[in-house]
């Protein structure tokens, strides 16, 4: 599991901002993403609490897919989420927590504003899951008459063209106020890897093979230092300054950068680079060095990647 993806990168990825807050001083300030749902978005990428941003500099690639849509307090019919995909996939729900909502904008003193998570803190018969909190956020997936809370995080299996269908809990809806942003995230179902990495010794090339069966994007993050002579001092993955020059694998890319071969040129990698390959086509990593002093070299990379999209 990569341990690259900061708070910096989630935040990007889900169009959070670290200064978003909430408000709620009347019937007209809208809900906005927050920050406090870190700990749930992190369990995404395997990013424990004690990371932050100066842990790493690295840029995390997009997940395999993901986006947003927003649940109104007011829509009756709910927000429904499909599966478009041509196979089962596990989705992964993360409401904005401090999303609030009424069941009444004209009787604020019965129906007050409430939290998303657990709306009324109690169950009443006239609303669509009764044995439910009132106002909570719920989902129904399948069976019409089942419902279940979403909470912090919702994981939830689709097949494909099914469903999940995301509401406030109330009976009557024309009244109500207020929306919450649910953020969604999809990895490969039935234990198909989307994320692994593998070491690229500075001595050796690596050849690595696409584990897909089917063409798809593949992003590919290093890090890690190593030694293009077992005498010489450690250097990152984008190597010294300055072009090799004559001898080197690449000539025009630096001295003992990370380098990949394409269509029999070699590449520098750079901080991280987006690739795509064909069902079952091979990629050789290797350090930018003299091919014939290459037991001269000490150590190696790593590099970390994730399944970026299927095209």
């Amino acid at each position: 599991m990569a341990q690259t993806e900061n708070w910096n990168a989630l935040s990007q990825l889900f169009e959070l901002s670290q200064t978003d807050t909430v408000d709620r001083t009347d019937s007209t300030t809208t809900s906005t993403s927050t920050t406090d749902n870190w700990n749930a978005l992190s369990q995404l990428f395997g990013v424990s609490e004690a990371e932050t941003t100066e842990t790493t500099a690295l840029t995390p690639p997009t997940a395999l897919r993901h986006g947003q849509f927003v649940v109104e307090a007011v829509n009756a019919q709910g927000t429904t989420f499909t599966n478009s995909l041509d196979r089962a996939v596990q989705i992964t729900f993360v409401p904005d927590i401090t999303a609030q909502w009424t069941l009444s904008k004209n009787s604020l003193e019965k129906w007050p504003w409430v939290n998303i998570l657990t709306g009324m803190n109690k169950t009443y018969g006239s609303v669509i899951a009764p044995d439910l909190f009132g106002a909570a956020l719920i989902v129904r997936t399948g069976d019409p008459s089942i419902y279940e809370l979403v909470g912090e995080q919702k994981i939830i299996v689709l097949q494909p063209g099914e469903s999940a269908t995301f509401f406030c809990n109330d009976g009557t809806f024309t009244d109500n106020d207020g929306s919450v942003t649910i953020f969604w995230f999809s990895e490969a179902y039935s234990g198909v890897l989307t994320r692994d990495s593998f070491s690229v010794e500075a001595a050796s090339e690596y050849t690595f093979t696409n584990p897909f069966e089917r063409s798809v994007a593949l992003h590919f993050v290093p890090e890690g230092e190593w030694k293009t002579h077992f005498n010489a001092n450690s250097i990152s993955h984008l190597g010294s300054e300055g072009p090799a020059g004559s001898g080197y694998r690449s000539s025009d890319a630096a001295i003992g950068c990370l380098l990949v071969n394409i269509s029999s040129q070699w590449q520098a990698v750079g901080e991280e680079m987006s690739l795509t390959l064909q069902a079952n086509q091979s990629l050789t990593f290797a350090s930018n060095i003299i091919p014939d002093k290459a037991s001269e070299a000490r150590e190696s990379i790593t590099v970390r990647w994730v399944l970026e999209a299927i095209p």
